[in-house]
């Protein structure tokens, strides 16, 4: 959710996922990048500077996640509730 909004650069999504390590953050840009649902630009400058931001197909990709998000939300309570039976 952190691309919604526009653009961040490797550091800014560093700083927003603090239990990610950087390795994995990193690995995990590269196959969502691979997957066309991040794009990555270089510019050619000194330090480097590389920005993140969603494709139009990861935009729409965030359309779903958001309205699965809501769902569980909001069926939150019941969902747990049937987990808990389930699992006793």
């Amino acid at each position: 959710m952190l691309l919604q909004d526009g653009p961040m650069r490797l550091s800014e999504l560093r700083r927003a996922l603090i239990h990610v390590s950087n390795s994995a953050l990193i690995r995990q840009l590269q196959e969502l990048e691979q997957d066309n649902i991040v794009d990555r630009t270089v510019y050619p400058e000194v330090p480097p500077h590389v920005d993140y931001r969603l494709t139009d197909t990861g935009t729409d990709l965030m359309d779903v996640i958001v309205s699965m998000r809501d769902f569980g939300e909001a069926h939150n309570a019941v969902l747990q509730k049937e987990m808990i039976n389930k699992n006793s």
